[in-house]
């Protein structure tokens, strides 16, 4: 993973009218190329609300947020997305066009590439999240799951390189939020991309982040790897969160000893975690 920073923040403060409550305050961090970066939280502590401050949708905030080094209140909509996505919650929300070409097509087009570009483009996209054979379907013949994929597809015919994903796997079924957070994982290793990923799903955490942010009473409250952050269920509690499944299944053995980032928080960290600790019974 290479080491430069993609998106520095720096918020002090944000309220959505001049002499408002604050909505968020005093959040500082930074997300380097190539990470998998997870803002956790109950619903409705602002975690939609940073994503859309650091896509440039909302610009009036006291501090700073910087895409590549620049303060992207300095950029134009165009050179912000070129680089980067928001993901919305609802795919619905975020398609518009009658059939899966001509919505995966409207970004390129909208960046003014000739059309051979865009048809390369959008094919390219839709192969990448498997809906290629789906190009000419009418958008609403789509599952929820097949729309949440043309939004992502959207965002990489344009060529995005950081993607904003707001509770991407809401409202999915288990297989379905299995398969898509796989196509995630497959993305970020095979593009290099930069991905910001908003939930208050804790179970998906361990599987897929390399960074938390636990976002509580409007600030960030911690921020570390899956096992920094999931090592005191009591301190989760306190955010309106609890431990993943498996490491609530194993907290009981490992509560008592010094180390407990040895908490197993996945399926495949616990079978080890059985596999060392414990005898077969026959």
């Amino acid at each position: 993973m290479e080491t430069s920073v993609r998106i520095k923040i720096n918020l002090k403060n944000f309220s959505y009218s001049l002499e408002g409550k604050p909505v968020l305050k005093n959040i500082s961090f930074e997300v380097k190329k190539g990470e998998f970066c997870v803002i956790l939280g109950a619903s409705g502590v602002g975690k939609t609300t940073l994503l859309k401050i650091i896509d440039g949708l909302f610009k009036r905030y006291e501090g700073e947020v910087y895409l590549d080094g620049v303060e992207i209140r300095k950029l134009k909509p165009k050179e912000i997305y070129r680089k980067m996505g928001l993901l919305f919650q609802n795919p619905d929300e975020q398609l518009f066009a009658t059939t899966v070409f001509e919505d995966v097509a409207f970004g390129p087009r909208n960046m003014n590439f000739s059309e051979e570009e865009v048809k390369k483009r959008v094919e390219k996209a839709l192969s990448l999240v498997e809906m290629l054979d789906y190009k000419d379907f009418l958008i609403s013949h789509l599952s929820y799951g097949q729309k949440k994929r043309v939004c992502l597809a959207g965002l990489l015919a344009m060529g995005h390189e950081i993607l904003l994903l707001d509770e991407p796997t809401q409202g999915l079924d288990p297989v379905l939020e299995k398969n898509f957070l796989n196509l995630l994982l497959k993305l970020k290793k095979e593009k290099t991309l930069t991905l910001i990923m908003a939930t208050h799903q804790v179970d998906i955490v361990p599987y897929i982040a390399d960074k938390v942010l636990i976002l509580h009473n409007k600030t960030l409250t911690k921020i570390g790897t899956p096992q920094e952050v999931f090592s005191d269920p009591k301190e989760l509690e306190n955010y309106s969160l609890k431990l993943p499944s498996i490491g609530e299944l194993f907290f009981e053995f490992v509560k008592h000893k010094s180390d407990k980032n040895k908490l197993p928080l996945t399926v495949e960290e616990g079978k080890s975690f059985l596999k060392n600790n414990f005898r077969p019974i026959f």
